[in-house]
């Protein structure tokens, strides 16, 4: 079974929406000892900007690998 679009983009939007907000990285603590969000590892500047750019930029290339998947 493909996916159709309106499927896909469900899809990111979730894992995008998960990346941001709930991933978070074993190993990696912040100063209050909890485990790293991934947005911020993935931010450089003084905002998480640049992190959730990164992240969409993952969520857009599985969105294109999607057409290959068969479900």
């Amino acid at each position: 079974m493909k996916l159709d679009e309106k499927q896909k983009q469900n899809i990111c939007d979730l894992i995008k929406r998960s990346l941001n907000l709930s991933v978070r990285l074993q190993g990696f603590l912040t100063d209050d000892e909890d485990n790293l969000p991934l947005v911020d590892f993935l931010s450089t500047g003084q905002t998480i900007k640049e992190g959730q750019e990164a992240i969409e930029n993952i969520v857009e290339q599985i969105y294109f690998d999607m057409d290959g998947w068969e479900i």
